[in-house]
């Protein structure tokens, strides 16, 4: 009967941890694999907006722009891979929806506009379920996208000392498609709270089942 009890517990706890945590993400250093991954909407290449200085936030439909360390966002010329303005400001950025839920997927050419900057920088997204994911290690100028199964809440792009500026140019958004294959190598992930207290349980009981299960029988 132990035995029955302690199956149906382990298949339980085992049920559970099999359901996600959270929602996935593929991130994509090639423009044409983000792009065949799912819906493209629409590409910003900011060539509407004049070359100047615009106060944070800047709102281009359907993104908002924020300059985090900064009060103003400035526009300028072209820089490769992309034509067309790009945006940039310093130290740090964030890209979110104008309409909470209605991007899945944004990708985008990432430089660094100065002279001397690092190339590397951190980037973390935010879904609308508050699950973060943090990618670092990226090497610009170059691509960068992400696909969720979650709409995309925000994006913040950090570079490591305040003297850089993050450049963005030709940003793609998409709607909903269902994460699948082709994305990079996912970064790696701690498992959360839940998840450790269920393999406790799981565990606690195997130790309680051998505990009475080496008792004597009783006469």
């Amino acid at each position: 009967m132990r035995f029955k009890c302690l199956i149906a517990t382990l298949s339980i706890t085992t049920g559970i941890l099999l359901v996600p945590a959270s929602a996935g993400a593929l991130t994509y250093s090639s423009a044409s694999t983000w792009t065949a991954a799912g819906p493209v909407d629409g590409i910003l290449n900011f060539s509407s907006l004049a070359t100047g200085a615009y106060l944070s936030p800047l709102a281009v439909s359907p993104v908002v722009f924020t300059a985090l360390l900064s009060t103003t966002i400035g526009v300028s010329g072209s820089f490769g891979p992309g034509t067309g303005n790009f945006v940039y400001t310093l130290n740090s950025m964030q890209i979110a929806p104008q309409t909470p839920g209605a991007i899945y997927g944004l990708g985008f050419n990432l430089g660094c506009y100065s002279s001397g900057c690092s190339s590397v920088q951190s980037i973390v997204v935010k879904d609308v379920n508050n699950n973060i994911f943090t990618y670092g290690g990226v090497t610009t100028p170059g691509f960068w996208g992400i696909r969720s199964d979650l709409a995309i809440a925000s994006i913040q792009i950090m570079f490591p000392t305040n003297n850089d500026y993050v450049a963005i140019d030709d940003l793609g958004y998409g709607g909903l498609a269902q994460v699948g294959g082709g994305g990079d190598p996912p970064p790696g992930e701690t498992p959360e709270v839940a998840t450790l207290i269920l393999i406790g349980t799981g565990l606690g009981v195997i130790a309680r089942y051998r505990r009475y299960s080496s008792l004597p029988a009783a006469a």
